[in-house]
């Protein structure tokens, strides 16, 4: 499976950009206060971190992708290895009282006819065990399956010119037959899980019965105006073509109006570098939908304050193209950059802190208001 952006990448070197102050206000209330973010620290380097999420107390867990686990990192940087992997990836990580659940795909094997998709649960005395078979519900419920991607309308013998193999973007493709719990948030209600190759959130009972909350749609066509990078093998007969993306969900909150908010990646994973992410608001119950947001660049991850106010990771956009987070005001249809942050890969808030995963450590991003 080709590494991108959204997979950790090499270090990057961390610049920050403030913005100028719009208005004044007091404290995360709701009534949209100046945010003013400080200056990141590393709470711990972590290779290959991915996903993560914090306790009230502070002590983060966060998933090291290629290495198939997860890490618990202490408020001072002590860190515990949990769930040693093996073969495979690690994707989601949430944690609830006391116990991390740790989204694991085994890629070893992906390409074969076994390919487990799996939650594992790490209760307090660190023993993990299998929660739920993601790959079997969705192989038996159905994943994205009546949605389709690709090019529009490409000319005569256009597609014969791209690569067949599976390591492609093929010319157009029905739904998919891969999952990767890219990430999810434990709630009274259950686990929610964003499976980014399957395009669907689920939610996972903690007595591991799973059910499919919302099946998410095809992007909107785009046109592709140059080559895709190195190795995706886009023919020139297929630039100046609209191409629909999948949704390519990649990160995942609960909002304090008790609805599900969504990043998508919008297509990226096809070798697109696009600005075509956006944010779904998913109600938990109904599964019904709608897209609030836009625009956004390759976002990687969502975290909500008790306002509200959402808090995305963007891998590209910034200043210079490397990466930053955005916010997205309580009934805001905009997202606004507040710091330039290079290729963050998943963002959690917590107590006016942001926590930022990076390819090489978890950063703490101070953040305060007036």
């Amino acid at each position: 499976m080709k590494k991108s952006a959204l997979a950790p990448a090499c270090a990057a070197a961390l610049a920050v950009a403030l913005l100028a102050p719009a208005s004044m206000a007091s404290a995360d209330s709701g009534h949209n206060p100046v945010i003013v973010p400080g200056t990141p620290s590393v709470l711990a380097a972590v290779e290959g971190a991915n996903s993560v999420d914090v306790a009230p107390d502070g002590t983060a867990y966060v998933t090291q992708f290629y290495a198939n686990n997860a890490v618990k990192i202490a408020p001072g940087g002590a860190k515990t290895v949990l769930a040693q992997g093996g073969s495979g990836a690690a994707g989601a990580v949430s944690q609830r009282g006391g116990t991390v659940y740790l989204g694991q795909t085994d890629f070893d094997v992906r390409w074969g006819e076994q390919r487990p998709s799996v939650i594992t649960a790490v209760a307090p005395n660190g023993t993990a065990t299998r929660l739920a078979d993601l790959e079997t519900w969705l192989n038996t419920h159905g994943r994205d399956g009546a949605n389709s991607y690709g090019f529009i309308s490409l000319p005569a013998g256009c597609a014969d010119q791209f690569q067949n193999d599976r390591f492609s973007m093929p010319p157009t493709r029905h739904g998919s037959d891969l999952s990767l719990p890219r990430a999810s948030v434990a709630t009274p209600q259950g686990l929610y899980v964003a499976d980014f190759a399957s395009n669907v959130v689920l939610r996972v009972g903690y007595d591991g019965t799973v059910s499919t909350v919302a099946v998410l749609p095809a992007q909107n066509p785009v046109v592709i105006t140059a080559p895709a990078p190195s190795g995706w093998n886009i023919p020139d007969c297929a630039i100046g073509i609209k191409y629909v993306a999948p949704a390519n969900p990649t990160g995942i909150t609960m909002g304090p109006d008790g609805n599900l908010y969504v990043t998508t990646w919008a297509g990226a994973t096809d070798g697109l570098s696009t600005t075509q992410g956006g944010i779904y608001r998913i109600n938990p119950t109904t599964g019904a939908y709608t897209r609030i947001i836009g625009g956004l660049s390759n976002p990687t991850g969502i975290s909500a304050s008790p306002s509200g106010t959402l808090y995305v990771s963007e891998a590209t956009g910034g200043t210079d193209g490397a990466g930053r987070i955005s916010v997205v005001r309580v009934n805001a249809q905009i997202a606004r950059p507040v710091v330039d942050f290079p290729a963050p890969q998943s963002i959690r808030f917590v107590r006016d802190k942001l926590y930022v995963t990076t390819s090489t450590s978890v950063q703490v991003v101070p953040l305060s208001y007036r």
